[in-house]
């Protein structure tokens, strides 16, 4: 038993088959919110506003009027309706704005100063808050790989002493791995 040993377990994944990533769209997830604190701080502002680039466009979100909300699910909401090119939902206590489309054209930047009593702080969106931004990527074919390439590639990043499969391999694979 290698754990029982001092070592560890590590589980691999053998791609036997081609496997298409699809692209991924933008994201910016805000820092960690204390709901509670967070409404407290925006329930008096009528005029909240930031600035965010979304797919290289400049979206001047203003006018956020927070008087009325008592949640942050409610707060994404308003916020969602007044920004252009993006969504955003309130999830595992994160704001989370998310770009409408996918691929390398598809980008997020951290919210910053705008007219306006500016939110970007509170909300957990700006640079050293907390957040962070993940860029989009295009979609990728990630090509078959024997069990032979399988270990390899695990070997490489972790000194293995021994590996098993749980889908039976072919002879050929079987061969090049002893």
């Amino acid at each position: 038993n290698p754990v029982s040993a001092g070592g560890v377990l590590v589980m691999g994944y053998w791609r036997a088959t081609s496997e298409t990533v699809p692209a991924k769209s933008a994201v910016l997830t805000g820092a960690q919110l204390n709901e509670i604190t967070v409404i407290d701080a925006i329930q008096n502002i009528q005029n909240g506003a930031f600035d965010i680039t979304v797919n290289g466009t400049l979206a001047s979100v203003a006018g956020l009027d927070f008087r009325t909300v008592s949640t942050l699910t409610e707060v994404a909401a308003l916020i969602d309706a007044a920004l252009i090119n993006a969504t955003v939902s309130y999830v595992g206590n994160q704001l989370v704005v998310k770009s409408t489309t996918t691929g390398v054209a598809s980008t997020i930047t951290f919210a910053s100063t705008a007219a306006g009593t500016y939110v970007g702080n509170s909300l957990g969106l700006a640079s050293g808050s907390g957040a962070v931004t993940v860029q989009g990527v295009a979609s990728v074919v990630l090509t078959a790989e024997t069990q032979l390439d399988a270990i390899t590639a695990l070997k490489s990043l972790v000194n293995i002493k021994g590996a098993t499969f749980i889908d039976p391999g072919v002879d050929a694979d079987r061969l090049a791995s002893a």
